[in-house]
């Protein structure tokens, strides 16, 4: 499988969810660590 993943650069949908957008970064590689664990 292959996956294209990206952090995302709109700031206002981070602000609509409630989420940081300095954050994006850390919080993709943790949910790429995730997706690593669960498909091994």
């Amino acid at each position: 499988m292959i996956l294209g993943a990206s952090v995302g650069w709109l700031e206002g949908e981070f602000t609509a969810l409630g989420v940081p957008f300095k954050e994006r970064g850390k919080r993709m590689d943790e949910s790429i660590g995730l997706m690593r664990a669960v498909s091994t």
